[in-house]
């Protein structure tokens, strides 16, 4: 969290933290997916972010960076990479 410079984005975080049931440790097997995940395209923090998505059994990993949406598509992944609306109209069949 010490990238988030926003005062306010940094408290929601802190918050939606503070209610995680889960925490999720580096491993070795996510940390050679991640080198994997960057050399097809992702940027390092992402492709950290969907390696620990993946090794930890998520079903999905819900992000509103296009950019990663769009990259994370060309690439085959154990997870569904979406957007949260995109997402919920899916899983509510809107």
């Amino acid at each position: 969290m010490s990238k988030l410079t926003d005062l306010d984005k940094k408290e929601k975080v802190q918050a939606l933290y503070a209610v995680a049931s889960k925490r999720i440790r580096l491993t070795t097997q996510a940390e050679q997916r991640a080198a994997y995940l960057e050399q097809h395209g992702l940027k390092p923090f992402d492709s950290l972010h969907v390696a620990l998505a993946e090794t930890s059994g998520a079903d999905v990993f819900l992000t509103t960076d296009d950019h990663l949406i769009r990259a994370a598509n060309k690439i085959d992944l154990q997870i569904k990479v979406e957007h949260p609306v995109f997402w919920i109209m899916e899983v509510m069949d809107i």
